[in-house]
């Protein structure tokens, strides 16, 4: 049975030496091929991972519906430093929202908005994880920032400033210690490379060898972060 035409939602051409594919988190096709590659050359090899690109596109869309029709509620599983937790609502808790064991205790008078209350929640865990970390790193690299925020950024986990600015999204606070690091050491590498070239990913690279199983779960778990 012949596959349906794989639409390519855009072609980026550059120095590199190979074609990549790329699935977008909105289930779009994007191609990084080295300048002057032949569209039709471009095509072919499209037509010839078309199965696998069928497969991931139907995944993102899967886990996308799943963002959509996800319902916070007593009992919802949510990650917490890489971690299971358990939305538990309880009677009376002093502290509003806490973490406890792989439960998170809401306080019942917070059961009409959980979300945004749950919001607040990771924003202030984050305010005080993300510095934690970015201090050990610190001490190891021996470099200077001038300071850190904590961002509400849907399509970035960091960003890096001119300045020395490094802005993180909260719902870091969700994602592994290891993970974290990543990011920040991302956000660092733009400190000296403000982009994604090569260069830029070979310092990551040097700094920390293992960054791309870091990377790959932020890419395998990140729809697992929005509600």
């Amino acid at each position: 049975m012949k596959n349906n035409k794989i639409e390519i939602t855009q072609v980026f051409f550059s120095n590199r030496k190979t074609i990549a594919i790329e699935i977008k988190k909105d289930g779009s096709l994007i191609v990084r091929a080295p300048k002057r590659t032949p569209m039709k050359y471009i095509n072919e090899i499209v037509e010839k991972k078309s199965n696998w690109i069928t497969e991931k596109q139907l995944l993102v869309k899967q886990r996308n519906e799943n963002i959509l029709t996800k319902e916070l509620k007593q009992g919802e599983p949510v990650l917490l430093m890489g971690k299971i937790h358990f939305l538990e609502i309880v009677s009376s808790n002093k502290s509003g929202i806490s973490a406890d064991g792989n439960k998170i205790l809401i306080d019942e008078k917070f059961s009409s908005n959980l979300k945004a209350a749950l919001t607040i929640f990771f924003k202030i865990y984050a305010k005080n994880i993300i510095p934690l970390r970015f201090g050990f790193i610190k001490q190891r690299l021996k470099i200077h920032i001038n300071g850190i925020k904590i961002s509400n950024a849907e399509r970035r986990w960091g960003s890096c400033s001119l300045k020395k600015n490094l802005n993180f999204n909260w719902r870091l606070a969700m994602v592994p210690p290891e993970v974290i690091d990543y990011v920040i050491i991302h956000e660092i590498a733009h400190l000296r490379e403000m982009n994604h070239s090569d260069r830029f990913w070979s310092i990551v690279s040097s700094m920390m060898p293992d960054y791309k199983i870091r990377k790959k779960w932020l890419k395998d778990n990140d729809h697992l972060m929005k509600w």
